[in-house]
């Protein structure tokens, strides 16, 4: 019985989770539908520009749906909500494949910008106006990712040991197999998964509501505040991984960029090729570890918190300073 229990309420998240997000998981599926026929025949000449295509109607729809969930209602609003993403989706594909002469690796690189900016709404929106901080969007995000990465790298592994079984023992199978496999991994599983881990954030109205009844909340609240409580708490493997892997890792980085821009502090040193990614790589870390920590209570998460902030300040202005170095030497385009 608990396990029919439990695979019934699998279901219910997987319904649920397509209810929530329905045209971001077609047009996952359409993606799927494209790939496989391009890895069968490798006969799509466009299928990078048909792919970003559906991943930024894809993405859209997931801000849109979270700025629904938050400061909307009515079926009408969600409707031109869905409209919205699958336009986008329609007319990307039209400007690329028409007003783009040569789709080449800048307008994808331009297209991921795009991507990334819509990925950072869709964690910052759930912190305008409520009492979650964006930290807390940010560790559900990456909790979430890192759950489904796990779980379909398993899947993939496993799923690819049986294929490779059956291919030595029992009948041979296309080497093909394994691209569709990675392809329903990739399009179906993974998609479906990770936004079944995002929960459902309060409506601002709610937040509002809230602090107005005090104590008195109603039961709805408080199962909603704890499945959001629940989701930001990281897993016990996270907080480790991060308290006594990452953090120190991130320390010893430290100290090496402090030392080479210690030992190398000359004339010529500002315009070295290797000095401007090194700084934003550090940066990017650290930005990244921070958010991470600000959830995790630990001893190194708090020294973390407490030292880096503070080391930023020097790596910042070493960072200006890089720049404005190489855009006087090669020009505002230079990078």
């Amino acid at each position: 019985m608990k396990n029919i229990d439990k695979l019934k309420l699998t279901l219910k998240g997987f319904t649920s989770t397509i209810n929530r997000y329905p045209i971001t998981i077609l047009l996952f599926l359409f993606s799927a539908i494209f790939t496989s026929y391009h890895i069968s025949t490798n006969n799509l000449n466009n299928i990078g520009e048909i792919l970003l295509s559906l991943a930024f109607g894809a993405a859209l729809f997931m801000v849109l749906q979270t700025v629904f969930e938050r400061f909307c209602h009515g079926k009408k609003t969600r409707l031109i909500f869905t409209g919205l993403a699958a336009l986008g989706a329609i007319l990307y594909y039209l400007t690329v494949e028409f007003l783009v002469k040569n789709f080449s690796s800048e307008h994808a690189i331009k297209t991921m910008v795009f991507l990334f900016i819509l990925l950072i709404s869709f964690m910052w929106i759930p912190s305008i106006k409520s009492r979650f901080r964006f930290s807390e969007s940010f560790m559900i995000i990456f909790k979430a990712f890192f759950i489904v990465a796990l779980y379909s790298g398993v899947l993939y592994l496993g799923v690819a040991l049986i294929i490779m079984a059956i291919d030595m023992l029992i009948v041979n199978v296309d080497s093909d197999a394994y691209a569709h496999l990675g392809n329903i991994v990739v399009y179906i599983y993974a998609p479906i998964h990770f936004l079944s881990l995002i929960p459902i954030y309060p409506r601002s109205s709610d937040n509002i509501g809230s602090e107005a009844e005090g104590s008195s909340g109603n039961q709805a609240e408080d199962e909603l505040t704890q499945r959001l409580n629940k989701a930001i708490e990281p897993s016990k493997f996270l907080g480790g991984l991060v308290s006594y892997i990452i953090i120190p890792i991130t320390a010893i980085f430290t100290v090496i960029l402090l030392l080479y821009i210690i030992m190398n502090i000359t004339g010529d040193f500002w315009k070295d090729n290797l000095m401007e990614p090194l700084l934003v790589t550090f940066s990017i870390t650290v930005i990244v570890v921070y958010l991470l920590v600000s959830v995790i209570r630990s001893k190194p998460a708090v020294y973390f918190i407490k030292i880096f902030p503070k080391v930023m300040i020097p790596v910042v202005l070493f960072q200006t300073i890089s720049s404005s170095l190489k855009i006087g030497e090669l020009g505002i385009t230079s990078g």
